[in-house]
């Protein structure tokens, strides 16, 4: 799954992809990219930090179920955010998810 951020926009394509979960965006600055994460409602960052983004997991379940195709995807949703949880890439209170920032452009 990818979120598609930019400093006013945010979307997510490739709904039904659960393997794997990226925030794809050209924010480099980190005082940008917090603002665009904060603007999105999508979640938090870290101080300073630009290579990931804490999702704020019933957001990212909200943006994505409308893209979704596969009638098992609620799931499928549950089942990658129990995976991450084991690998702990869940933040201190359970709701958040890490995701990888990738820079587009």
């Amino acid at each position: 799954m990818l979120i598609l951020l930019e400093p006013a926009i945010c979307s997510v394509s490739e709904a039904d992809t659960l393997t794997d979960l990226h925030v794809v965006t050209a924010i480099d600055d980190p005082a940008a990219l917090e603002e665009a994460v904060c603007t999105a409602r999508l979640g938090r960052t870290e101080p300073g930090e630009t290579g990931h983004v804490f999702v704020d997991i019933e957001r990212l379940r909200s943006l994505a179920r409308t893209g979704a195709v596969r009638d098992d995807w609620d799931d499928r949703f549950d089942a990658m955010i129990a995976y991450a949880e084991r690998k702990g890439w869940l933040d201190d209170t359970g709701n958040a998810a890490r995701a990888h920032v990738d820079r587009s452009g």
